[in-house]
């Protein structure tokens, strides 16, 4: 979506139409908007607009400054589609459906900046606490030994507490919220993803993404590399356990990238040779996330891409 966004209005007219395109492709029923929110994110510096759809699911627009960056609608299972004669089973199976794009790795360019920072990255301001997340829900009764199975093109590996445990040292490591918020020089007991994947004879490739999902069903995408430079397995903090609110008994810990990347209750990873999208990330959250960069949503405005392109 191209153009800018002067009011709420001009937004709302903005997932309206986005609405009507799908439905031109998808077929009718379940596109209809019930409700509308405002959301401001990042100390203000973006705004999300969003809609509850009277079938399920949700349409949601993102602007800067009166700038629209992206917008996404996530649909149900079940949604009638009239892309492919594999798009039903698809869409069954929860999977985005990319219309008229490849699903292959993006191509980076800098966020909008917007204001200069102060000392931390831009958009974030330091808290002493973190706050709670769960889009799935906090999950039951926490497992006493976590299990992390470790699916891969050769075939699938198990990684136990006790290889999380050997491999798992205090760090100090701070986390970036995409809301804007940070926590800074917290203590983790936590294990070098790499190193965990090598213990449990987990094949490495060069390339391709990480897909980690959560005991209740969450996901996250990062791309492999980072994952495997600067990520962690995380099964401590502060000199004891996790709590369950902090996703115990094993969460994902990718310092350089916004904190919905650090996937909770950690149950499954996936290597995988093409990027899909994770829980946000179909919710027009960034491919990658780098904090550096501010890269919270994926741009999908052709002007704001070219303007980018010519400040690089």
């Amino acid at each position: 979506m191209a153009g800018t966004v002067a009011s709420r209005d001009e937004a709302r007219a903005g997932l309206e139409s986005l609405l009507r395109l799908l439905g031109e492709v998808l077929g009718p029923g379940g596109l209809e908007p019930v409700d509308y929110g405002v959301e401001p994110l990042a100390r203000r510096r973006f705004t999300v607009h969003s809609s509850r759809l009277r079938g399920g699911g949700e349409a949601r627009l993102v602007e800067a400054r009166g700038t629209a960056l992206a917008a996404a609608a996530v649909l149900p299972a079940g949604t009638v589609a009239r892309v492919d004669p594999g798009a039903r089973e698809r869409l069954e199976r929860g999977e985005a459906i990319r219309l008229g794009e490849a699903l292959e790795p993006p191509v980076y360019l800098p966020g909008p900046v917007l204001e200069p920072g102060d000392g931390r990255p831009a958009g974030q301001k330091a808290i002493p606490r973190f706050v709670t997340y769960a889009a799935e829900g906090l999950p039951g009764a926490t497992p006493s030994t976590p299990a992390i199975r470790v699916y891969t093109p050769q075939g699938t590996y198990v990684v136990d507490q006790e290889a999380l445990l050997e491999a798992a040292g205090w760090l100090v490591l701070d986390m970036h919220c995409v809301t804007g918020w940070s926590v800074e020089g917290k203590r983790w007991l936590a294990a070098p993803l790499r190193e965990v994947l090598r213990r449990a004879g987990a094949p490495v490739p060069s390339g391709g993404w990480l897909l980690a999902r959560s005991a209740g069903g969450y996901s996250s995408v990062a791309p492999l590399g980072e994952a495997l430079e600067h990520g962690y397995i995380a099964v401590g903090l502060e000199g004891g356990p996790l709590s369950q609110d902090r996703g115990a008994p094993a969460r994902l810990l990718l310092p350089r990238l916004y904190g919905w990347k650090h996937a909770k209750w950690l149950a499954e990873i996936h290597i995988l040779t093409g990027y899909v999208d994770g829980y946000w990330e179909a919710r027009g959250y960034h491919e990658r996330g780098l904090v550096a960069l501010e890269e919270r949503f994926k741009i999908r405005n052709p002007e704001l891409l070219e303007a980018a392109a010519r400040q690089a």
